[in-house]
């Protein structure tokens, strides 16, 4: 019996495995197949998360300066293979306790042109958040759950989006979210010292259209209302405030997209 071969041109192969999520799929497959040896796939999302292939692999089986959106565990140290990716643009480094960890201070220095950072964990020196002085690209900051001692250096960027959602911050860092008037959103979720002064803080905020208070219990009607004075405001996030808002605040407040929805209390976050 013969077997005939079909050969699936080369131009399909890359563009194939360049929408797969998992970029390891390739790696594999180089090993087993001869064509596909020979393939290197221009991929925008490349994700470092839980490899079972060795690194070099990896960046063997696609071109590095097409890829944008990197996903990186924060104790991944070789910054040799970091540095062939010259064109990301996006970062999320996800928490990993294990080993040697790679700070902040040094991705801002092998990509300052960095316009997108997600963060859920921050280092101890990390925490004054200084190293974001050399994003100066940087448009969109997201530290979800990060324990965090200063938002001053935040004022040198001219950040679009900042989601600070469950974050550890005193009060009087909070009040300082005023200062960031070129913010269109802003998640201040579960952060727990948010207040009423904290809403008026925000007045400044002139250009802002979608703002996240879900999750804040000591916000109350007076507070929200006085977000009138938001002239860009869009879209609010009340969900799990247990506000009644009262019809008065409903009228300051008329045109607004409002998320009131009731739901059960949030689990509490492992430090």
């Amino acid at each position: 019996m013969s077997v005939s071969i079909l050969r699936v041109p080369t131009p399909v192969v890359s563009l194939v495995f360049g929408c797969l999520w998992m970029s390891e799929a390739l790696c594999r497959c180089r090993l087993v197949c001869r064509q596909w040896s020979q393939v290197r796939v221009a991929t925008k999302l490349l994700s470092l998360v839980d490899l079972s292939v060795p690194v070099p692999v990896l960046l063997g089986a696609v071109l590095p300066h097409q890829v944008c959106h990197l996903e990186l565990p924060s104790n991944f140290v070789d910054t040799a293979s970091l540095a062939q990716l010259t064109a990301v643009r996006s970062l999320s480094r996800f928490e990993k306790h294990q080993g040697k960890l790679l700070r902040m201070a040094k991705i801002a220095g092998l990509w300052p042109g960095l316009e997108v950072l997600h963060l859920t964990w921050l280092g101890e020196r990390e925490r004054d958040l200084s190293w974001v002085r050399q994003l100066s690209c940087l448009v969109g900051l997201s530290l979800i759950c990060c324990p965090i001692t200063n938002l001053s250096a935040l004022a040198s960027l001219a950040l679009r989006s900042l989601d600070l959602s469950a974050a550890l911050l005193f009060k009087a860092q909070i009040l300082s979210l005023g200062q960031l008037t070129t913010l269109e959103s802003l998640a201040l979720k579960a952060v727990a010292e948010v207040d009423d002064d904290v809403l008026r803080s925000l007045l400044n905020l002139v250009r802002l259209r979608v703002l996240d208070l879900s999750y804040l219990p000591r916000i109350t009607d007076k507070g929200v209302g006085s977000l009138e004075g938001l002239p860009s405001l869009e879209e609010l996030d009340l969900t799990c405030t247990n506000i009644e808002i009262t019809r008065f605040t409903l009228t300051r407040l008329a045109g607004l997209l409002i998320h009131t929805d009731s739901c059960p209390p949030l689990e509490p976050i492992p430090r």
